[in-house]
């Protein structure tokens, strides 16, 4: 099998599409993106395009997604910066926190457990929010 991808002709860019045929004629089976063209090889279309003036594949970084994002270089990928990654893993601790509320209040309310749980949950969680206003 061979792998084809599609190119921006005017750009360089690689499309996120990839193809495997045996053959460019039956790669050629397959619709080719407006102002594309249909070229052999395996590439990284998230880290790699095409020089236009020499057509050699070359290293492409690109656009940042956000101020949160850094360039990883070994992985040639953007990853969100350890600031941002902690603050992520906060919030989604406070959510899986906050799913547990509902049986605490059900049981403390029917008399079957005391709020210490709820007390417990709710600690924890101020604690995760204070970590969020660093």
């Amino acid at each position: 099998m061979k792998h084809f991808r599609f190119i921006n002709e005017s750009t360089g860019l690689i499309h996120p599409v990839a193809i495997k045929a045996t053959s460019e004629q039956d790669a050629r089976a397959f619709p080719v993106p407006t102002g594309h063209k249909l070229i052999e090889g395996e590439m990284d279309h998230l880290s790699q395009r095409i020089d236009t003036a020499t057509g050699q594949i070359v290293e492409y970084q690109p656009p940042r997604p956000s101020q949160d994002h850094e360039w990883n270089s070994a992985t040639k990928r953007w990853q969100l910066g350890a600031d941002a990654l902690r603050r992520e893993q906060a919030l989604n601790q406070i959510a899986a926190l906050e799913a547990t509320q509902p049986r605490a209040v059900r049981e403390a309310l029917l008399g079957r457990g005391s709020t210490d749980r709820l007390r417990d949950i709710d600690d924890q969680i101020v604690a995760l929010r204070e970590q969020l206003s660093r």
